[in-house]
Protein backbone atom coordinates (compact mmCIF):
# COMPACT_ATOMS: atom_id res chain seq x y z
CA UNK A 1 0.00 0.00 0.00
CA UNK A 2 1.06 3.84 -0.87
CA UNK A 3 1.51 6.39 1.02
CA UNK A 4 -0.76 9.59 -0.06
CA UNK A 5 0.89 12.72 -0.07
CA UNK A 6 -1.50 14.47 2.53
CA UNK A 7 -1.03 11.99 4.66
CA UNK A 8 -0.85 13.70 7.84
CA UNK A 9 2.09 11.70 8.61
CA UNK A 10 4.34 12.50 5.97
CA UNK A 11 3.58 16.11 5.39
CA UNK A 12 5.35 18.94 7.50
CA UNK A 13 4.71 22.06 7.56
CA UNK A 14 8.07 24.53 8.15
CA UNK A 15 7.09 28.12 8.97
CA UNK A 16 8.75 30.60 6.41
CA UNK A 17 11.63 31.77 9.24
CA UNK A 18 12.36 28.40 9.82
CA UNK A 19 12.75 27.61 5.90
CA UNK A 20 16.80 27.13 5.17
CA UNK A 21 16.74 26.89 1.49
CA UNK A 22 14.20 28.94 -1.00
CA UNK A 23 10.72 27.85 -1.65
CA UNK A 24 11.31 28.52 -5.12
CA UNK A 25 14.41 27.57 -7.31
CA UNK A 26 14.74 29.47 -10.60
CA UNK A 27 17.39 28.18 -13.17
CA UNK A 28 19.79 30.14 -15.22
CA UNK A 29 18.21 32.46 -18.26
CA UNK A 30 19.86 30.68 -21.40
CA UNK A 31 20.91 32.36 -24.71
CA UNK A 32 17.91 30.71 -26.20
CA UNK A 33 15.63 31.46 -23.82
CA UNK A 34 15.81 35.05 -24.06
CA UNK A 35 15.49 34.69 -28.11
CA UNK A 36 12.69 32.63 -27.85
CA UNK A 37 11.17 35.62 -25.26
CA UNK A 38 12.07 38.12 -27.91
CA UNK A 39 10.87 36.50 -30.88
CA UNK A 40 7.36 36.09 -28.94
CA UNK A 41 7.35 39.74 -28.22
CA UNK A 42 7.82 40.59 -31.66
CA UNK A 43 4.98 38.24 -32.95
CA UNK A 44 2.45 40.12 -30.34
CA UNK A 45 4.27 43.28 -31.18
CA UNK A 46 3.45 42.30 -35.31
CA UNK A 47 -0.33 40.66 -34.40
CA UNK A 48 -1.43 43.97 -32.44
CA UNK A 49 -0.05 46.28 -35.12
CA UNK A 50 -1.51 44.61 -37.81
CA UNK A 51 -5.16 44.57 -35.46
CA UNK A 52 -4.66 48.33 -35.66
CA UNK A 53 -4.05 48.95 -39.47
CA UNK A 54 -6.63 46.57 -40.11
CA UNK A 55 -9.00 48.80 -37.86
CA UNK A 56 -8.22 52.05 -39.35
CA UNK A 57 -8.83 50.29 -42.58
CA UNK A 58 -12.43 49.40 -41.99
CA UNK A 59 -13.27 52.64 -40.29
CA UNK A 60 -12.07 54.40 -43.86
CA UNK A 61 -13.81 51.59 -45.93
CA UNK A 62 -17.34 52.09 -43.44
CA UNK A 63 -16.59 55.72 -43.92
CA UNK A 64 -16.74 55.49 -47.54
CA UNK A 65 -19.32 52.80 -48.49
CA UNK A 66 -22.40 54.28 -45.61
CA UNK A 67 -21.09 57.88 -45.88
CA UNK A 68 -19.97 60.05 -43.01
CA UNK A 69 -23.28 60.85 -40.99
CA UNK A 70 -24.51 57.18 -41.42
CA UNK A 71 -21.34 55.83 -40.14
CA UNK A 72 -21.21 58.38 -37.02
CA UNK A 73 -24.53 57.10 -36.13
CA UNK A 74 -23.62 53.40 -36.22
CA UNK A 75 -20.05 54.52 -34.09
CA UNK A 76 -21.97 56.28 -31.65
CA UNK A 77 -24.69 52.90 -31.59
CA UNK A 78 -21.71 50.64 -31.20
CA UNK A 79 -20.57 53.18 -28.20
CA UNK A 80 -23.24 53.04 -26.30
CA UNK A 81 -24.16 49.89 -26.57
CA UNK A 82 -20.33 48.93 -25.21
CA UNK A 83 -20.69 51.21 -22.53
CA UNK A 84 -23.63 50.17 -20.72
CA UNK A 85 -22.94 46.19 -21.90
CA UNK A 86 -19.42 47.13 -19.28
CA UNK A 87 -21.90 49.21 -16.89
CA UNK A 88 -23.70 46.14 -16.26
CA UNK A 89 -20.56 43.90 -16.24
CA UNK A 90 -19.15 45.52 -13.53
CA UNK A 91 -22.35 45.50 -11.48
CA UNK A 92 -23.37 42.19 -11.51
CA UNK A 93 -19.87 41.52 -10.09
CA UNK A 94 -20.62 43.54 -6.75
CA UNK A 95 -24.35 41.93 -6.37
CA UNK A 96 -24.28 38.56 -4.78
CA UNK A 97 -26.48 35.96 -5.95
CA UNK A 98 -29.37 35.18 -4.38
CA UNK A 99 -31.36 32.04 -4.37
Amino acid sequence: MTESLLDPKTVSVVSPAERTEPAVKFSRTTESDVSELFRGGMFLSARYGLGVVLSVGNMFVMTRWIGPHSYGVFITAIGLVTFFCNVIARRSRYIPDTP
